[in-house]
């Protein structure tokens, strides 16, 4: 299952699996991943799984959705590529495959992911 790991950020999870529900990501307690983060929106952006492949949107967020330094309203993903949401970063992993899945988490509804550990 396509998963996002961060590398920069949320360091108590090691994986955020994307299932075929959409993830949508901020600081309000609503959103399925919240980050404390100053410069993350309160519904920064979601995450979701199409036919071809995992496309991320910004949901108009003050500070913006980056994939590899370029910021972007709407973007397909490929394995690798580097989301930067606020000061987070995380890494997309297409396959799911690299790590042992027992740590994953998906879905940190009404969950705070963690303080900034960069």
């Amino acid at each position: 299952m396509p998963c996002l790991r961060p590398t920069c950020g949320p360091q108590s999870v090691q994986q955020i699996e994307l299932s075929d529900r959409p993830l949508r990501v901020g600081r309000s307690t609503s959103v399925d991943l919240c980050l404390n983060d100053q410069w993350v929106s309160r519904y920064h952006c979601e995450f979701r799984r199409e036919q071809d492949g995992v496309v991320v949107r910004d949901l108009q967020s003050t500070h913006g959705t980056y994939v590899n330094d370029r910021r972007i309203t709407v973007c397909k993903l490929d394995d690798g590529d580097v989301i930067s949401i606020g000061l987070n970063r995380f890494v997309v992993d297409l396959d799911g495959n690299a790590q042992d899945q027992t740590d994953s988490v998906h879905g940190l509804r009404r969950e705070t992911a963690g303080e900034l550990a960069c």
